[in-house]
């Protein structure tokens, strides 16, 4: 079940996205863990974390969104923790399963500090022998999973992220490990096919519309600012599915819609040189002067004190 953020106001959408780097994590890490009390191993191909909130801590420190475009799947060992993925809050508890796929925007809220979770950081670099898309979890239809397994299945998982854990602390065999990574991603997809067929039983109408409609919002939102267009993509009236989403949000469908638009446009805005009239033409705007008044009454500056203001950290 999806909980709505509540609190994902202006001052949200204010927040400067980050460029996550592989330095910056490491730096991060490194300074964050003992060698006697090592929490994860790192390199340039694959990142374990195990027994830590040191992955959610990071995000956290910056406050602001971050773009992922690489998979990321773990289990909450114990404890809980509120973060924003996808325009949507979602809550993680002891015996979850994550999954966050590229394409994913994700910004932490709230840590519980009991916070443990076991990850897996696949790095673009790592030699996959099979294509995640291959898997209904990892076909592209979701960036992003929340599982709740059985007893078994959370035991396999365990068990999984144990063993990758024992042996890169060993050594780093990438065919050894490889092997183990291949299994987590299977066993993830077991998870998903299980627990779909479960909810497609009883899923209400309402809310598959809703998560179809912010799936295409996320994918297509940079471009297409009207209602008109999702609701040709899931073959209803522009009346229909703004009244579902209302009712199962609490947000309408154009305020969703612009959320999404003002993200992608910091995105550009923060981390690409293009001026105003090339972002204003590349998101579909009738000129720079509607796009910058567009972000001035959304977020309370116009794009060029937004892109002038002090910088992130990288």
């Amino acid at each position: 079940m999806i909980t709505f953020a509540s609190d994902f106001t202006t001052a949200h959408m204010n927040k400067r996205p980050q460029l996550l780097s592989y330095s910056m994590t490491r730096r991060f890490l490194e300074e964050s863990s003992t060698d006697e009390g090592k929490q994860f191993f790192l390199n340039k191909e694959l990142c374990i974390i195990h027994g830590s909130a040191l992955p959610f801590q990071f995000l956290q420190i910056f406050d602001a969104p971050f773009s992922i475009n690489d998979y990321r799947m773990g289990l909450v060992e114990q404890g809980e923790a509120r973060t924003i993925v996808n325009l949507t809050e979602r809550h993680v508890r002891a015996g979850d399963i994550v999954m966050f796929g590229p394409g994913t925007i994700v910004q932490p809220l709230a840590i519980f500090s009991d916070l443990r979770i076991k990850g897996l950081v696949v790095l673009p670099d790592f030699p996959l022998s099979f294509s995640p898309s291959e898997l209904p979890a990892f076909s592209g239809r979701h960036t992003f999973l929340l599982l709740h397994p059985d007893e078994a299945d959370l035991s396999i998982a365990h068990q999984l992220m144990d063993a990758l854990w024992a042996i890169v602390r060993m050594r780093y065999d990438v065919s050894v490990v490889g092997g183990l990574v291949s299994s987590v991603f299977h066993h993830w997809d077991r998870v998903y096919q299980s627990q779909t067929e479960a909810r497609r039983a009883a899923a209400n109408r309402e809310q598959e519309i809703l998560e179809q409609f912010l799936r295409l919002v996320n994918q297509y939102a940079a471009r297409e600012h009207q209602i008109r267009f999702y609701a040709d993509r899931l073959c209803l009236t522009d009346r229909y599915l703004g009244t579902v989403v209302h009712q199962a949000s609490g947000v309408t469908a154009k305020d969703w819609i612009d959320r999404a638009l003002v993200m992608a446009i910091k995105v550009r805005l923060r981390h690409t040189d293009l001026t105003l009239k090339q972002i204003a033409d590349e998101m579909a705007f009738p000129n720079p002067s509607f796009f910058s008044k567009f972000f001035r009454r959304m977020t309370g500056q116009t794009p060029l004190d937004y892109r002038g203001s002090s910088g992130s950290p990288s």
